[in-house]
């Protein structure tokens, strides 16, 4: 990779920028007399950055977040897909990547950031696993892991798995929302049912877990955004919250 970089003149955070959150290096020292392992890391938010869970659930946030361009909308979720596909390529998993541990500029521009790195592992093959732990409360969770979470407590985790998580953030940069919002609920259950109806992101009032509330305005807000959506992206999506929900191998990967 270093070797690549040399040969296009730049260095690794202008060629993967999403990666300004990530640890710049570790250390071990001693705290009240134990040994403890820590590590140094851009203070995000001194740079401008947001954490993304503000903007799904600050108005302030999210009304600042909606003044971002579908540019640079597109822009943030570009560089979150390369940063992970270079994760992808060192088959490193990330675990547990959620709204809290992502981080994007209110400004016009690009610019997100990915955090937490040391609850990951690194794999050998697409569908090796490795242990993890969480909450199945969190909405960007893997299908598969919220099942495991719930029956258990813990969960396996593969390569797969992230990329669910990756696709529904992807989502929520571009849209500001679940793919889902005009639900109830998300469950086996609700998206069973959806995908034996319809196709994403089309629903209809009388289906039983639309969300009689706000579920139109939602549903019409995602069906004519998705006319802005290059062909290719929107099918990516399609393809990814339909049959990709239940068989992971279906979910679009971060080059696609």
């Amino acid at each position: 990779k270093k070797a690549e970089l040399d040969d296009l003149n730049v260095d690794f955070l202008t060629y993967y920028p999403a990666f300004f959150g990530a640890p710049q290096f570790v250390f071990e020292g001693i705290m009240d007399g134990n040994t403890v392992q820590g590590y140094s890391a851009n203070n995000l938010k001194k740079y401008g950055y947001s954490c993304f869970t503000d903007v799904t659930e600050d108005e302030d946030t999210a009304a600042k977040y909606d003044e971002v361009s579908l540019e640079n909308r597109f822009a943030k979720a570009y560089h979150m897909m390369r940063a992970f596909t270079l994760l992808n390529e060192i088959r490193y998993i990330h675990a547990d990547f959620k709204s809290d541990n992502f981080f994007v500029s209110l400004d016009d521009d690009g610019r997100c950031a990915l955090i937490d790195f040391d609850s990951g592992a690194i794999v050998n093959e697409l569908e090796d696993e490795t242990f993890t732990v969480g909450t199945p409360s969190q909405d960007m969770l893997a299908p598969e892991i919220r099942r495991q979470l719930n029956e258990t407590g813990h969960a396996m985790v593969n390569l797969l798995t992230d990329t669910w998580s990756v696709a529904v953030a992807c989502h929520y940069l571009v849209f500001g929302m679940h793919p889902f919002n005009m639900l109830t609920e998300v469950s086996d259950n609700s998206i069973s049912e959806y995908n034996a109806r319809y196709q994403w992101p089309e629903v209809t009032d009388d289906f039983p877990y639309f969300d009689a509330s706000e579920g139109r305005e939602v549903a019409d807000y995602l069906l004519e955004g998705c006319k802005t959506l290059p062909t290719g992206i929107l099918e990516c999506f399609r393809h990814t919250f339909t049959k990709g929900y239940f068989n992971p191998r279906y979910r679009t990967s971060y080059n696609q």
